[in-house]
C-alpha cells in the first residue's frame, strides 16, 4: 500500500481478465447468461469499466476482512487506492477491485450499491456483504 501519494494506475486489461475469470467458474452467472441467450442467442457478455481513486480508514483499503469473514490486520494511515468496479452488462453483475485486486462481486445490485458507486464511494468487504 502506497499511503496517499504515488498512487499506481490500474491494470484495466488485467483486471477485465481476472472478472472473466471469476465469472467463468461462476455456475449462477453461466445460468443467467444461458437463459438470456434463449432469448436471443446472438448476445454475448460485454465489459465496462468505472475507475476512480478512493481514501480508505486503514492500510487494509476495502479488504478488511477475508473472504471467510475473519479479521484483517494493517496499519492505522489514511491509504488511497484505485477503485475499479467492472460491470458485466448482460447479467448486470459488478466486480469491485481495489489495487489490481478482486475485492468481491454484487449480482443483484442493490439501491445502495448505485448510489454509492455514483458518489464514488465504495463500501469495504465487510460492509458490502450486508449492503449490496
Amino acid at each position: 500500500m502506497s499511503g496517499l501519494y504515488n498512487v499506481k494506475y490500474p491494470n484495466l486489461e488485467l483486471i477485465e481478465y481476472k472478472f472473466r475469470q471469476i465469472l467463468n467458474d461462476d455456475e449462477e452467472w453461466k445460468k443467467k447468461v444461458m437463459e438470456a441467450r434463449e432469448k436471443n442467442r446472438y448476445i454475448c457478455p460485454d465489459y465496462e469499466a468505472i475507475v476512480f481513486p478512493q481514501v480508505w480508514g486503514s492500510t487494509n483499503t476495502a479488504f478488511d476482512v477475508c473472504e471467510d469473514g475473519s479479521p484483517v490486520i494493517g496499519g492505522c494511515a489514511m491509504t488511497k487506492a484505485y477503485t475499479v468496479v467492472v460491470k458485466e452488462t448482460l447479467t448486470e453483475t459488478y466486480g469491485v477491485f481495489v489495487d489490481d485486486k478482486a475485492c468481491y462481486i454484487v449480482d443483484n445490485p442493490s439501491n445502495e450499491f448505485y448510489k454509492d458507486l455514483s458518489e464514488h464511494n465504495i463500501k469495504s468487504r465487510s460492509k458490502a456483504k450486508k449492503a449490496y
